[in-house]
């Protein structure tokens, strides 16, 4: 018989993801977070530039497209594996965890799509410039949607 005792298991026990993280977990948490994005933006934007130089001439005019729904794809893919192993350490089984990281990834892309919009047409400002704001609030929603609904 062994001299080490197992914690209890009982109904209110604690679990990875609902367990309280000290500020300095949290922040931890966050920067890797930042990191995954980071890492992601530049496979992202790496990849949209060599398939743009691949397709430009043989693309006819869907090669922008094209580029960027295939960056788009890998780079999520990148920034899915990166938030479930090494961001979030989710436990979670990875085909819920999937599904739900497509879901957000495209209501993502739709509230950033109707934002630059909304926001744009009722302010007269650059594009890009929208974007970018539209886009760092987004940041901090899907880090919290995946925080607590995806992983």
């Amino acid at each position: 018989m062994s001299d080490r005792t197992e914690p209890a298991r009982g109904c209110c026990a604690q679990t990875d993801n609902d367990r309280p993280a000290s500020a300095a977990d949290a922040r931890a948490v966050f920067l890797k977070f930042v990191a995954s994005c980071v890492l992601s933006t530049a496979v992202d934007l790496g990849l949209f530039a060599l398939l743009v130089a691949l397709l430009r001439e043989r693309g006819g005019p869907w090669y922008i497209p094209a580029a960027t729904a295939a960056a788009r794809v890998v780079s999520c893919a990148c920034a899915y594996l990166l938030n479930h192993k090494l961001v979030f350490k989710s436990g979670r089984d990875m085909r819920g965890t999937a599904a739900r990281y497509v879901a957000l990834s495209v209501a993502q892309l739709a509230a950033s799509a109707a934002g630059v919009t909304l926001l744009q047409r009722a302010l007269g400002a650059s594009e890009l410039l929208v974007k970018i704001g539209v886009d760092s609030l987004l940041f901090f929603v899907s880090y919290a949607v995946q925080k607590k609904y995806v992983f």
